[in-house]
């Protein structure tokens, strides 16, 4: 996941390295276009559906958030 933001949606990737607590949003690292391009990253890779109530500050603050988020999802398919 990390690797998608750092290569994929960052605006400069010059030796960057991005940690799971980097802010995501704030600094700049990604926009918003950024943001629509890692939520179908995630839907195709993950072969899961992240709805509008998911799409938070939270829950795309940092890598790690990300990360729960999928988490959560699979989980939840997981049990279904």
């Amino acid at each position: 996941m990390k690797q998608h933001i750092a290569v994929a949606l960052m605006k400069k990737t010059n030796g960057f390295v991005l940690r799971d607590e980097d802010r995501l949003v704030e600094p700049g690292i990604i926009d918003s276009l950024g943001i629509l391009s890692l939520l179908e990253f995630i839907e195709r890779k993950f072969s899961v559906q992240i709805t509008d109530d998911d799409i938070t500050a939270e829950n795309f603050e940092t890598p790690l958030a990300i990360s729960r988020l999928i988490e959560t999802k699979l989980s939840v398919l997981q049990e279904g």
